[in-house]
């Protein structure tokens, strides 16, 4: 990515934090099995100094990297496509951090979501909507997506504890995210077409339409 800089490479997890708290990177990619500092005591330590990625052998230690509120867990050997979704990733989280951003749902609350490169660690802020077909769910970002193994009601149910009353179930389908909706088109069938920031676009039953618009107070 021509808009990454490598600030610098460190050999041990103590030389690291204390580089991180001299630049203030942005962005931090990180092994598990390092010399002095493990990959995941180094994160705990940073306390959300930097967006942090891990880059390992290990998948092993996935779950430990949910606790330390990592971006994303990129298993190796590491494709370049993968590592830039993951960097990808991090620049939304930035861009979500900031004062600016998303009023809705507080920051921290990652869904982990396993992929064949890894598991995905989602800052449910970032998600626009998530779709059922042919029997599997896809979560849908701005720019991203992720082929998933939630069942759709229990992807209902883990975005209702990590951000209550952000998400609507609106068809039997797909959820959307409420802070994602820019335009309701009606329909004959006495739903809705949503039109979602980043392009996507989700059909609302006709059911789901008063809640729809009660959630969204129209």
């Amino acid at each position: 990515m021509a808009d990454v800089e490598v600030a610098g490479v460190f050999d041990s997890g103590q030389r690291l934090l204390t580089a991180v708290r001299a630049e203030a990177p942005d962005v931090v990619l990180l092994d598990v099995p390092m010399p002095d500092l493990g990959g995941i005591e180094v994160a705990s330590l940073l306390e959300g100094a930097a967006a942090v990625i891990f880059v390992t052998a290990h998948p092993q230690f996935a779950v430990s990297a949910f606790d330390v509120d990592a971006v994303d867990y990129v298993l190796k050997p590491v494709e370049a496509g993968r590592l830039k979704a993951a960097l990808e990733r991090a620049r939304t989280r930035l861009a979500a951090t900031r004062p600016a951003a998303g009023e809705g749902i507080a920051v921290g609350r990652r869904l982990p979501v396993k992929t064949r490169q890894g598991v995905v660690l989602l800052d449910v802020a970032e998600l626009t909507h998530a779709v059922l077909e042919d029997e599997l769910v896809t979560l849908y970002a701005e720019a991203l997506s992720w082929l998933s193994d939630w069942s759709l009601t229990g992807l209902e149910d883990a975005l209702e504890q990590r951000a209550p009353g952000r998400f609507l179930r609106v068809s039997r389908q797909a959820i959307v995210n409420l802070d994602k909706v820019t335009l309701l088109e009606p329909q004959e069938s006495g739903g809705y077409l949503a039109q979602l920031v980043g392009g996507g676009a989700v059909a609302v039953s006709r059911q789901a339409a008063r809640q729809l618009r009660r959630d969204l107070g129209v």
